[in-house]
């Protein structure tokens, strides 16, 4: 049976993927912290997990095209997508500018939305 899990670390990412992995789920990591998502996907390696690294931006058309690519070529295909990407804002509201706004609308609502279509 295959089950491929996509997700975005780090943190709560990373604990979702070592259950399913436990499950024996394939995991294809993708996270823009490429050095974080490496030493992720070399710990879940060690314990026997399949999994590869994808490292890149989630809001990037292509980026996304290409996670998918790479589950289709190393795991055969996607059964499971668990996008937990997303970020907030740490500055009072009254200080927030349309700039960083935007930025958290792209991770939060549209990255989400554009993944799945």
């Amino acid at each position: 049976m295959r089950l491929t899990v996509i997700f975005v670390i780090p943190g709560i990412g990373a604990g979702i993927c070592y259950r399913l992995g436990e499950a024996g789920a394939n995991i294809v990591m993708a996270d823009i912290d490429a050095e974080a998502n490496s030493e992720t996907a070399k710990e879940l390696s060690k314990m026997g997990f399949k999994t590869i690294s994808v490292p890149g931006d989630i809001r990037v058309e292509s980026y996304r095209d290409a996670v998918i690519d790479a589950a289709v070529k190393e795991f055969g295909g996607v059964d499971i997508l668990v996008n937990n990407a997303g970020c907030y804002p740490k500055t009072p509201f009254i200080e927030e500018n349309e700039a960083h706004i935007d930025q958290v609308f792209d991770l939060n609502v549209k990255e989400q939305m554009f993944t799945v279509l």
